[in-house]
């Protein structure tokens, strides 16, 4: 055999041993070695699971760990020829327990679930912290289980209902039948229909039933008169109805009707007067309670009398304070409306379709939902009043302030504009991508302000005879479709209009036609239309000598020495008059890589005699023309 005893496999043979003693490989040790590998394979448990056991498992007093958790159809841990039945993992820290595919217990951290039904034995059940394992529950006969308590049976229940204990002694159970009197009872005594009243000793604890006594029959149940007496009382009635109380002085009295479903309805009604007017009413199938009538349709519902809409002075529903009458709150309604009176003053009425007022009048129809004939204040550190659905869950908007010194926002949540209306009208809107319309509801996608009408912007003066404004008007001429900005005062007359910039460009049919730049200076691309002749004025340029600068060009020079004018400084057609005003003859300088040419086609530097003056054009930036008086 390749195992011992104790499970250990040793080899027959040692091919070591062999070769240092010269024994060749024969064919019968080699089988019988080989025949010992092979049943020692076939006794390993494969990972594939192909083959089954052929002895118990004996784990040597190690774990099996890695079980797979199963489910309630197919247990992790299942018994041969069963697969249905066994153990599997419901969850981390709860293990269950199937047969046929179901789940029957239950074990976790928190509870121990039983899913069928429960046998015990006769000896019944006791609880761990009973420190003598006497109090619980045993099996009696046939129908009949017992209350233990300290070793002593004390109560129990048969079909017909629970039983009680007189004098020691098991006696009927609570819907027996028998009448008379009893003193010093522990158990339970019932009144037979139309039986005379019951009196129980004062301290006794007894449980009195009566089946529907007359009402001049009596029933007395008095309870623990004495501090430390731990007996309740209770007085049954029928149709399984009591009044009791709880087991000790200062505990909870019950007002039990119908319990145990002996009654159709379960209703407790509390009536007044002769004529047995109901005050409150409960109904026993849902625990609607009615002070006015007997047929609740919510929790509460109380039914007063009509109140006066002027005063609403008579109300359902009064909560007084203590401290005086003005502090007192008050509910009722009428065929028109419900209120909500404090402090006496005039009542908040909420009308059938929902809208409301505060302090007097009558609750708007069709504009308001709430309306109120005083101040609203929303009184919080940063206050807000929010838009939102129907369900409350969904906020359209809000008009918010961020508190003292801070900013009030009026926001819309939503993907479209925020209105504003004056006489049922529609004046200034802003759209949901943020741009601005003052008269007409149409901004425009990419017009930041779109104003129908004529605009003033004004800085802050005005007309001190008719309270004008003046400012700069903007406005559109919609006869002659022509647009204009002019400066006005009180709103008609016009003023001086000033434009500033670092420079000004004027564009026509989106296209710039014409700027002013910084250094003054007036470039119009088109042709110039001068009827007065005032825009070819020449344009004196401050006395000067030397090299001349681009800033010279289109200007007359009074020259005070000698000029040099030079390649790329000026560009064609631009031009300059120069006047010898320095006392003697001058030299203008042709500087290099500019030709300077006179009227004779003769190029270089020039002589300017004093007073004389001449002109110079540049038909190129490096080619210019030169003409005067006094010029040689």
């Amino acid at each position: 055999m390749p195992y011992d005893g104790s499970g250990n496999f040793t080899r027959v043979y040692n091919w070591t041993a062999d070769r240092n003693a010269d024994i060749r490989i024969q064919a019968a040790r080699m089988d019988g070695e080989c025949n010992d590998y092979a049943s020692a394979f076939n006794q390993v448990m494969l990972r594939s699971g192909v083959a089954a056991m052929t002895g118990n498992l004996n784990m040597g007093q190690q774990r099996v760990v890695g079980i797979a958790p199963g489910s309630e159809g197919a247990p992790g841990l299942t018994f041969f020829g069963d697969n249905v039945s066994g153990l599997f993992l419901n969850g981390v820290n709860n293990i269950a327990v199937a047969t046929n595919g179901l789940r029957r217990l239950q074990v976790s951290n928190a509870s121990t679930q039983v899913f069928n039904r429960l046998v015990l034995a006769d000896s019944g059940f006791v609880f761990a912290s009973d420190g003598s394992q006497n109090t619980g529950m045993s099996w009696a006969s046939d129908g009949v289980v017992n209350f233990i308590s300290n070793g002593n049976v004390v109560g129990g229940f048969n079909s017909a209902g629970f039983l009680g204990t007189l004098n020691g002694n098991v006696i009927g159970n609570v819907f027996g039948n028998v009448s008379g009197t009893a003193s010093n009872v522990t158990g339970v005594v019932a009144v037979a229909n139309g039986g005379t009243g019951v009196t129980t000793a004062t301290g006794s604890g007894s449980v009195v039933r009566a089946d529907n006594p007359s009402f001049s029959t009596a029933i007395t149940v008095a309870g623990p008169v004495n501090a430390g007496t731990s007996n309740g009382v209770s007085l049954g009635m029928a149709n399984n109805s009591a009044i009791r109380n709880a087991s000790s002085i200062g505990n909870t009295m019950f007002f039990d009707s119908g319990v145990g479903g002996g009654s159709t309805s379960g209703d407790f009604n509390f009536r007044a007067t002769a004529a047995f007017t109901s005050c409150v009413y409960i109904r026993g199938s849902d625990g609607n309670v009615g002070i006015g009538t007997t047929s609740p349709g919510a929790r509460l519902e109380i039914v007063g009398p009509a109140l006066n809409p002027a005063t609403a002075s008579t109300y359902g529903l009064w909560v007084a304070n203590s401290g005086g009458a003005n502090g007192d709150l008050a509910l009722g309604s009428n065929a028109s409306a419900s209120f909500i009176q404090s402090f006496g003053a005039k009542p908040l009425r909420i009308n059938s379709v929902g809208n409301a007022v505060v302090v007097g009048g009558n609750p708007a129809t069709v504009w308001s939902n709430f309306t109120v004939s005083s101040d609203i204040a929303i009184q919080q550190a940063q206050p807000s009043l929010n838009f939102v659905n129907a369900a409350g869950s969904v906020r359209f908007g809000y008009i918010y302030h961020t508190g003292v010194g801070g900013t009030m926002e009026i926001l819309n949540q939503q993907n479209g504009p925020i209105a504003f209306a004056t006489n049922s009208t529609e004046r200034a809107r802003i759209s949901a991508e943020g741009n601005m319309a003052i008269g007409n509801t149409t901004p425009g996608a990419n017009t930041r302000l779109n104003v129908s009408g004529r605009g003033l912007f004004t800085g802050g003066s005005f007309d001190s005879f008719d309270g004008t404004a003046s400012g700069v008007s903007i406005s559109y001429d919609t006869v002659n479709n022509v647009g204009i900005i002019g400066a006005v005062q009180t709103g008609v007359t016009e003023r001086t209009l000033r434009l500033h910039g670092q420079q000004i460009q004027f564009f026509v049919s989106a296209a710039e036609r014409a700027t002013l730049n910084s250094s003054g200076n007036f470039a119009v691309t088109g042709t110039l239309s001068d009827s007065l002749g005032n825009a070819r004025r020449m344009v004196k340029a401050a006395a000067t000598s030397g090299v001349l600068t681009s800033a010279s060009a289109n200007q007359w020079i009074r020259a005070t020495g000698g000029i040099t004018l030079n390649n790329s400084v000026f560009a064609a057609n631009d031009w300059l008059t120069i006047v010898n005003k320095s006392g003697g003859a001058i030299t203008i300088t042709q500087g290099a890589g500019l030709t300077l040419t006179d009227a004779f086609g003769a190029t270089g530097n020039r002589t300017l005699a004093n007073h004389g003056i001449c002109t110079v054009i540049f038909n190129a930036a490096n080619d210019a023309i030169i003409s005067g008086t006094g010029l040689t």
